[in-house]
């Protein structure tokens, strides 16, 4: 079995339901399909697979307390696409438009 998986969220459209899919993180093949988002699911589910050593999130909290209540020893990674979202954000919104277009080599419509 894998040392790695990742825990993502997956809402189906038109349902009104969301899945957690916890998948191998280098085949991306998928290992379970959790029915909800309460941290006590991802622990059991956790304290069933002690091989476990690494898990790659986003960062919503529950998963955090989840990985952390099954196993503290387990290295927990924010996933790159939630890393780089977030960072982006973090870094457009305090500036106006005017300053953001030069630095993307834009100029702003008059």
């Amino acid at each position: 079995m894998s040392l790695f998986c990742r825990v993502r969220w997956l809402r189906f459209p038109k349902r009104a339901y969301v899945r957690h899919l916890i998948c191998k993180l280098e085949t991306h093949a998928p290992l379970a399909l959790l029915p909800d988002r309460f941290p006590e699911t991802i622990t059991a589910w956790l304290q069933q697979h002690p091989f476990i050593k690494i898990v790659s999130r986003d960062g919503f909290t529950g998963f955090k307390q989840g990985i952390t209540d099954s196993n503290p020893s387990i290295k927990q990674v924010y996933d790159r696409w939630h890393f780089i979202t977030n960072a982006k954000n973090s870094w457009i919104k305090p500036y106006p438009l005017s300053f953001q277009l030069p630095l993307l080599g834009l100029q702003e419509k008059e």
